[in-house]
């Protein structure tokens, strides 16, 4: 009698595989990025006389909260993309069909790290304007 149980065959369950969801968290992460990152811009003054002082002049509860869930999530969104790149690199899963996910996926890398570097600069504040 053949058992259905995923861990009775050796299998290992997706639910204890983390590194395999990478991809999918990496994903969740850039929509919240995009999503907190949009409402952020618009309260933002991108003026080099305002930028500073509208960071302050965001609501108080939502926007310190929204500010903090945008910086942990592009913190985390960097490590799952590096995971992620190490991952399929080390899998050798760059030949064939693959071939153009990783022609199109490592300059997205590169936009990721400009767009953090941008978005350090945006503040406009001593840690941005020496960095």
């Amino acid at each position: 009698m053949a058992s259905s149980s995923a861990l009775e065959k050796g299998d290992r369950p997706h639910l204890l595989a983390p590194l395999r969801h990478l991809g999918a968290l990496g994903f969740a992460l850039f929509w919240m990025l995009a999503a907190s990152g949009i409402y952020l811009y618009i309260r933002f003054d991108t003026s080099v006389a305002g930028a500073y002082d509208s960071i302050g002049e965001l609501e108080w509860w939502f926007g310190g909260v929204l500010r903090s869930l945008h910086r942990y999530a592009a913190d985390a969104f960097v490590a799952v993309v590096a995971l992620h790149l190490v991952r399929e690199l080390l899998a050798g899963r760059f030949r064939g069909f693959r071939a153009f996910s990783w022609i199109s996926g490592v300059p997205l890398v590169w936009l990721m790290y400009a767009s953090g570097i941008v978005g350090t600069w945006l503040v406009w504040d001593a840690r941005a304007q020496f960095s």
